[in-house]
């Protein structure tokens, strides 16, 4: 019985560690994206949804990113202006 447990809780070890990762590596692709337009002082909506798109957010954490960039002055325009 032990046994079971203990590859358990690895399995369990493993997927917190995984969601770990997947954390940093969405805070990582956010702060690229807001780096860039600190840099550019603008992001495309296009710039914004390709990397958005990739992560899994909550409505409160898209808001949460669109409330930095004003914060920063980073303005969100069509890519043809």
């Amino acid at each position: 019985m032990e046994k079971k447990n203990d590859v358990k809780d690895l399995k369990e070890e493993k997927d917190v560690k995984d969601e770990k990762k997947e954390h940093n590596s969405a805070d990582a692709k956010i702060e690229a994206l807001i780096e860039m337009g600190k840099s550019k002082g603008v992001l495309t909506y296009k710039e914004v949804m390709d990397t958005l798109d990739d992560l899994e957010l909550d409505s409160e954490q898209i808001e949460r990113i669109y409330d930095r960039f004003e914060a920063l002055n980073i303005d969100r325009r069509d890519g043809n202006t």
